[in-house]
């Protein structure tokens, strides 16, 4: 994947890869639009929809570099997913459907066909929910994922046809913690929430948030309860 990051970025800067398979998937991509920054697109549509035009140009030009992080990020995701399934033998249409459902399941897909029922359509109120919406898909696409990971797939006859991917699962799960610490936990006020309760079966009237991380310094250091509660973006 790093691999992968590294040549998609070198093609974003215009080189060539040097392969001409992994050079026409690119182009397909950049074709089909399967890297656009869909996120990006789509809540600045929510800001285009609230604020004058003055305030939606300023936008535009300081989410740039977040769009183009998006588009690297979903363009190397497919062409990592395009060689391993390469490797894994299949052809070079297989393996771009393959990169493409990869890039899907990962990133999430953005637009109307998404929303939920609730939020499609043009009548005012529909509009109101996309705009509260827009924000929500990101933490929705990533309970998706984390499922999908974490599941079996069987098939008609009952074989399984996709075992659990446990190591990816912890990965997924993790990473949000370690880039940006604790906040980022999934669930965690629900998991505080149980966890304050305990503490009150056992004595301890503290917030158990507070309570946590006043062990970790006393036990850990200042260093380690900055590293837990900001990550290693905090950190740094």
């Amino acid at each position: 994947l790093a691999k992968a990051g590294k040549d998609y970025g070198a093609v974003m800067a215009g080189k060539d890869l040097g392969n001409p398979d992994e050079a026409a998937f690119i182009a397909y991509v950049h074709k089909k639009g399967w890297d656009d920054a869909q996120y990006t697109r789509e809540a600045l549509g929510a800001i285009a929809k609230t604020h004058s035009k003055v305030w939606s140009t300023m936008m535009d030009a300081s989410m740039y570099l977040f769009g183009v992080s998006e588009k690297w990020n979903r363009g190397t995701t497919m062409l990592a997913a395009y060689r391993l399934a390469r490797k894994q033998g299949l052809n070079h249409l297989e393996a771009a459907d393959r990169a493409k459902t990869s890039s899907d399941k990962a990133h999430g897909v953005y637009g109307k066909s998404t929303m939920p029922m609730w939020a499609q359509g043009t009548n005012p109120s529909a509009k109101i929910g996309q705009m509260m919406y827009v924000y929500q898909k990101f933490g929705h696409n990533y309970l998706q994922m984390l499922w999908h990971m974490f599941s079996k797939v069987k098939g008609e006859n009952g074989e399984i046809t996709k075992e659990r991917n446990v190591k990816g699962f912890m990965f997924a799960l993790l990473s949000p913690v370690v880039l940006a610490g604790g906040a980022a936990f999934p669930f965690k006020d629900l998991i505080f929430g149980a966890f304050g309760f305990i503490l009150g079966l056992l004595g301890y009237d503290k917030d158990p948030e507070k309570w946590v991380w006043d062990q970790i310094r006393d036990h850990l250091g200042g260093d380690a309860e900055k590293v837990g509660r900001h990550g290693l973006t905090g950190a740094m």
